[in-house]
């Protein structure tokens, strides 16, 4: 009878989940890990700084602030105060400089060639000039501050 059907069989689904074994084993309360045996020693272990700190007295140092001298607080507050000027100088550069270019980059066009030239310089010298401005004035405020 190869061609015979085979019988159907029925289970529940805890049965075809547990794959047919028995379901409810008797579990031997003596070999279940609670997770107490570690307790007195997880007790101590929060306890011991606590049993430290009231043994020892601990004093640190102060800081050392190095007093700053008049002139290098004029220095900073200067370079603080044009900080935004700058900030916003710098934003600028690039779409002015863009835009010069561009105004260049016509002028060339329609043969306006040495026009355009001094154009591309003006703009390139302007953008590099605005960019290192940060670098200048922490420059002049340190030749300033020798006198």
């Amino acid at each position: 009878m190869i061609l015979a059907a085979k019988k159907t069989q029925t289970m529940s689904i805890k049965e075809f989940m547990n794959g047919g074994k028995e379901t409810n084993p008797k579990i031997n309360r003596g070999d279940v890990k609670t997770g107490q045996e570690w307790l007195p020693l997880s007790l101590g272990m929060i306890g011991l700084p606590f049993l430290i700190e009231s043994f020892t007295n601990i004093a640190f140092a102060a800081e050392a602030v190095p007093a700053m001298s008049t002139k290098e607080e004029v220095k900073a507050k200067v370079i603080e105060a044009f900080n935004p000027l700058i900030e916003l100088a710098q934003g600028l550069a690039y779409p002015v400089t863009f835009i010069a270019i561009a105004g260049a980059g016509i002028m060339w066009i329609i043969g306006r060639r040495e026009r355009a030239m001094d154009t591309l310089q003006g703009a390139t010298i302007g953008y590099f000039v605005v960019q290192l401005a940060p670098l200048i004035m922490k420059l002049l405020t340190s030749v300033t501050t020798g006198f």
